[in-house]
């Protein structure tokens, strides 16, 4: 099952794998130990600001403690 999820995700054209090395690693606890966010979260948001990607999350906390590193768009503005 998992193998068949992990080849289902690798051949969505919209989604994309970054591989996490050591920079990118070390800026993300950076960021967590700036703006207060747990690791995944902080991965997540150093991802985006690294992609210059807009952050689209249903995580309130997250999205407000990242408003000064990312541009945040809501949800609901996605959706029908």
């Amino acid at each position: 099952m998992a193998i068949r999820v992990k080849e289902d995700l690798l051949n969505i054209d919209t989604i994309h794998f970054v591989d996490l090395l050591y920079p990118e690693a070390n800026e993300a606890a950076n960021i967590a130990s700036e703006i207060g966010v747990r690791g995944m979260d902080a991965i997540v948001i150093q991802t985006a600001k690294s992609y210059g990607s807009t952050l689209v999350t249903l995580d309130e906390e997250m999205a407000d403690k990242a408003k000064t590193l990312v541009r945040k768009r809501d949800i609901s503005e996605l959706v029908d």
